[in-house]
């Protein structure tokens, strides 16, 4: 059966997390400043202390436990509290620190180019011969979005953009591809999965869908993965290997 729909992750798949973390944080912090005052200089430096501490904010969080995704919102929460806190600005209420938590990685990414070098043509070209390009993340689906208008893609994909927040979960297991079948309404041997996790590849290739792993120069990720249908360093050899599943 031909493959109709790709998928794909965007940390470590599509996008360079560093450059996208150090973008996003320099566009939160002035659009934060802009509208809460402060200075830009206070809320970079809470910024960087808030990704110091990062590991304390999610310590006691379970996002695979039965209250994922409440853990999920409450980090984001805890986030966007801890940047106020850390600039110095008063807080708004609690309803609206929680919007900002689902609005901000959104609005800081827009204008981010964080796509690496040959992700661009490689995702032009499968659009251009037809295929049916979706994201399936573990960030928010406005993400998503802002991430693939940054790296100017964003009118290759007329699939579904499948977040955290769409799938009501934040682990890729089978549950979740099995969903990611039924949002794009075809059969899973029409879909490729083309991912950096291990344990995304496996649950994908479970399901049925056709899998490619992508594991880039410095990943701390095992070389290869059994279930994959094919190993790819990077997207240069992507079209070839589409074209041969």
């Amino acid at each position: 059966m031909p493959i109709t729909h790709i998928f794909f992750d965007l940390h470590g798949t599509m996008v360079n997390a560093k450059i996208l973390g150090a973008c996003s944080s320099r566009e939160r912090a002035r659009w934060l400043d802009e509208h809460y005052g402060g200075g830009l200089g206070a809320w970079l430096k809470a910024d960087m202390q808030v990704i110091a501490d990062w590991d304390a904010y999610h310590a006691d969080l379970n996002f695979s436990g039965d209250d994922g995704m409440r853990d999920y919102y409450e980090a984001g929460y805890r986030i966007v509290r801890a940047l106020f806190r850390g600039a110095g600005v008063s807080e708004p209420s609690r309803e609206e620190i929680h919007r900002l938590a689902l609005d901000l990685p959104g609005m800081a990414s827009l204008a981010c180019d964080a796509l690496y070098a040959e992700v661009k043509p490689t995702l032009s070209r499968l659009a251009a011969e037809g295929y049916t390009l979706g994201v399936t993340t573990h960030s928010l689906a406005n993400q998503a979005h802002a991430v693939l208008v940054g790296g100017g893609v964003r009118e290759c994909f007329g699939g579904p953009l499948i977040g955290a927040d769409t799938a009501e979960q934040f682990d890729k297991d089978v549950t979740y591809y099995a969903l990611v079948v039924r949002l794009a309404k075809t059969l899973p041997a029409s879909c490729l999965i083309v991912d950096d996790s291990p344990s995304a590849i496996q649950a994908a290739h479970s399901v049925g869908l056709k899998t490619i792993y992508i594991h880039r120069v410095g990943s701390p990720q095992p070389v290869t993965v059994p279930d994959a249908d094919a190993a790819l360093t990077d997207f240069t050899a992507l079209m070839d290997r589409v074209r041969r599943l």
